[in-house]
């Protein structure tokens, strides 16, 4: 606690250094007069009684820099120095500062733009309460349907609604346990007088919401009772859906609107941010009971169906339970369940069912498709994103060895002065992290634009894709962090090769001085550089051609003035009987 005060009270000091210095002054002024008045009462002259009393004092500089450190908080005032004199030098030379921080603005701003991706998608948390406490039973994304064996090792991820249930009823261990429509649905909707719009669905268990912790924002959510047989049809939309496609009119809610012909009542919304169990190209416009799915496919319905695969199951599971117990508790009812359904007991399918088994993973982040699909490619980016930052930093490296060679003789002075190699070191390098913060502060705009332009590119056609271009909290830590490191990384060479040189070294020609000192490492980073740059542009080409092949690939039939055109039958009232 002590410890804590005194460097508050030493941060108020130099906060208020002004007034300090100014209460300095005056307090050694009124000694050397004192003093002074002392030896004249002594018979001193004037003058020889301020030059006795100056003797005695000592030295004026020394003393007020002795009482400026026991006040203040040196490191603090050498570092703001440090920060003038830096932003001094850079205004002296405004093209290499604008080189540099283009330079190092566009290295920054391409790894920020690919962290952002990567933080959006592949690092993000559901909108949910207490998401690290979400459990997956499966860690693959299988889809959409599925009869018989899901996959040769025998790892089960899609299921039946009816293997569901076995499922719920068997672990206690969860809270809840939720399913969810593995692919989704679109169906013509249709409220009050407005033209019918094709929306997107998902059907999901009435435990839903309370699994994964969500409150609505108007009206209520689904509940286990809206998933009984022969409850009354209901939907839930989305916050994006009801401001897009309903004009966020609150009347909405309670009100009847149309699927395919049939009446649901709108009982709720959810709340804005909540984008459903997963980030995908199309989230969900409202949200279904599962027991309305035979209502909306008739004969085709997937729930009537004891074996088809249809639904993930995710749940909350209980604080201290054991994952891996419950894993194997799970695939043992998995193993059960598939012996007592004929379908998969023909043919001899007793050792395939033996190996079936369920994984259970973490769903913090939500059921993993658009990771598991873009994960490698936004990995790759990144690190081709980290090779272009390499080489600017190998070229603005030996644009600061070339100026500092060029300044050589100044910081030989500085040495003969009475600095130290340190703080000509540190010095430097603090101008070198004010050029890469610089950087790093326009790398975020040009962030901006290329996490946007990624997007737009990977996903055209979507315009509600719950991923943002712009940076969160944790991506201006990035971009912190990798201007520091950056920083770091380019200046220490020059920094070090710039400080040592000696007194004599300024009263010699700048060019023979420093020839053969800098050759050497420049060379070197010239040759990083270059390799770099080879092994860049190499994989650059690779990629170009690949995507041409694959834009040129021989379909077999004509594509060109070629359309696919969907028509929703029902959804304009025809049946299927008809």
């Amino acid at each position: 606690m002590g410890i804590a005060r005194e460097f508050w009270m030493r941060c108020r000091a130099w906060l208020g250094r002004k007034k300090h210095e100014q209460d300095l002054d005056d307090d050694v002024q009124a000694h050397v007069e004192l003093a002074t008045e002392e030896n004249m009462q002594r018979g001193m002259s004037s003058n020889e009684a301020r030059r006795a009393a100056l003797r005695a004092f000592g030295g004026v500089t020394q003393t007020k820099e002795a009482y400026r450190i026991q006040r203040g908080v040196p490191f603090v005032e050498t570092l703001w120095r440090d920060v003038r004199y830096a932003l001094r030098r850079l205004g002296k030379s405004p093209a290499f500062t604008a080189i540099v921080v283009v330079t190092l603005a566009l290295g920054i701003g391409a790894n920020t733009a690919i962290f952002t991706l990567v933080q959006g998608i592949m690092l993000r948390s559901l909108p949910v309460a207490d998401p690290s406490q979400l459990v997956r039973i499966g860690d693959r994304t299988h889809c959409c349907y599925f009869d018989g064996f899901e996959s040769d090792d025998g790892d089960f991820d899609l299921f039946s609604y009816d293997l569901y249930k076995r499922f719920r009823d068997a672990a206690p261990e969860f809270d809840e346990l939720a399913a969810v429509q593995a692919g989704g649905s679109g169906f013509s909707v249709r409220w009050g007088a407005e033209p019918a719009k094709a929306l997107r669905t998902e059907f999901v268990s009435g435990n839903y919401f309370g699994t994964l912790g969500v409150g609505a924002y108007a009206g209520r959510l689904l509940s286990p009772r809206d998933n009984l047989r022969g409850a009354a049809p209901v939907v839930v939309l989305s916050d994006a859906a009801w401001h897009t496609e309903f004009g966020g009119d609150t009347g909405v809610v309670g009100s009847t609107v149309y699927l395919q012909g049939h009446a649901f009542t709108v009982v709720g919304i959810a709340p804005p941010g909540f984008y459903g169990d997963r980030i995908q190209p199309f989230p969900p416009d409202m949200w279904m009971p599962l027991e309305t799915e035979p209502l909306m496919e008739g004969d085709n319905s997937s729930l009537l169906q004891p074996t088809t695969a249809w639904l993930y199951a995710i749940g909350r599971l209980h604080e201290g339970a054991n994952r891996k117990a419950l894993q194997s508790k799970l695939s043992e009812v998995l193993r059960q369940w598939m012996k007592a359904q004929p379908s998969f007991m023909k043919n001899g399918n007793e050792a395939q069912i033996v190996r079936q088994h369920v994984v259970l993973s973490a769903a913090g982040g939500g059921i993993q498709k658009i990771q598991q699909q873009t994960g490698k490619g936004l990995w790759v980016l990144m690190l081709l994103s980290s090779v272009v930052l390499l080489i600017a930093c190998a070229n603005i490296a030996n644009l600061l060895l070339a100026r500092a060679m060029a300044q050589r003789g100044a910081i030989a002075i500085r040495v003969g002065l009475g600095a130290t190699r340190g703080r000509v070191i540190r010095q430097m390098v603090t101008e070198s992290l004010l050029l890469s913060l610089m950087g790093g502060v326009a790398g975020l705009a040009i962030a901006f634009f290329g996490a946007r332009a990624i997007l737009v590119l990977a996903f055209p056609v979507s315009q509600e894709l719950p991923v943002s271009a712009r940076p969160s909290w944790e991506v201006l830590l990035f971009a912190l962090g990798v201007s520091v490191v950056t920083g770091l990384l380019f200046s220490c060479v020059p920094a070090w090769i710039a400080s040592g040189a000696q007194p004599a070294e300024a009263t010699r020609a700048s060019r023979g001085a420093t020839g053969d000192s800098s050759s050497l490492p420049q060379r070197a980073l010239l040759v990083f550089q270059l390799a770099l740059s080879i092994v860049l542009l190499s994989t650059a080409m690779l990629a170009t051609r690949s995507l041409f092949n694959l834009e040129h690939q021989n379909t077999g039939f004509e594509t060109e003035g070629r359309y696919t055109v969907d028509l929703d039958l029902k959804g304009s009232g025809f049946k299927p009987e008809g």
